[in-house]
């Protein structure tokens, strides 16, 4: 999927096109052939919805309030595309200043609440997910990807809480070993590279992830 292309899909789906006033978008991830196309899309209002899949191209679309909100609190989520991402449309300086706001900042204590606290909101929609009566398919996968959230936000707690940490990426934590569940990481690798995910699986994982909390608890 070309730039025009990718231009027309978020035309389709936000209802307008790039650049329009302060709106940006950012391409980050892999950026691997045959993989997922993962854009961030910061816009000035809020979005038609969060979250969206179009073909290859994976949207993660936030409103600036949203946005700046989240930054603050060095959520993952928009901290990696920040760090790691390239312009795809929009105005340069933000982008620049963004980067800026991220690599001279200090996570604090509201930090840590904040993703032990969205740790805890994925764990449990994780479950939710899984034990409801869609427990099959692409729920399955949803139910992985929420716990693979959870696993990451307690993560970054874990660094952030330690004095005079610095902002990094999921791939930095798993890399160094910093990340829970060591083993979690590979077989979430193992999946991405075509691996079988049935939602037995993920309950053992879920398990195996509960059993971690009550480890590591206060």
């Amino acid at each position: 999927m070309n730039g025009t292309e990718i231009r027309q899909a978020l035309l389709s789906l936000v209802g307008f096109d790039f650049p329009a006033g302060d709106n940006t978008a950012i391409l980050y991830g892999s950026r691997r052939p045959g993989r997922d196309i993962d854009i961030l899309v910061v816009l000035n209002c809020a979005p038609p919805v969060p979250t969206a899949v179009l073909g290859y191209l994976d949207l993660l679309m936030f409103g600036r309030d949203y946005f700046d909100t989240a930054l603050s609190l060095f959520d993952p989520v928009v901290v990696e595309p920040v760090l790691t991402g390239e312009l795809l449309f929009g105005n340069e300086q933000f982008l620049a200043d963004w980067r800026k706001q991220v690599t001279c900042g200090h996570p604090g204590k509201d930090s840590v609440n904040y993703l032990l606290a969205r740790s805890v909101t994925e764990l449990v929609s994780s479950r939710h997910i899984l034990n409801g009566d869609t427990g099959v398919g692409e729920y399955v996968k949803w139910s992985f990807q929420n716990l693979s959230f959870s696993i990451a936000y307690a993560s970054f707690a874990k660094r952030y809480a330690k004095a005079d940490s610095t902002p990094c990426t999921l791939n930095d934590l798993v890399r160094d070993g910093q990340a829970y569940l060591p083993g979690f990481w590979r077989f979430r690798d193992e999946v991405r590279g075509g691996a079988r995910l049935g939602p037995d699986t993920v309950q053992r994982w879920l398990d195996e992830w509960s059993r971690c909390l009550i480890i590591h608890s206060p």
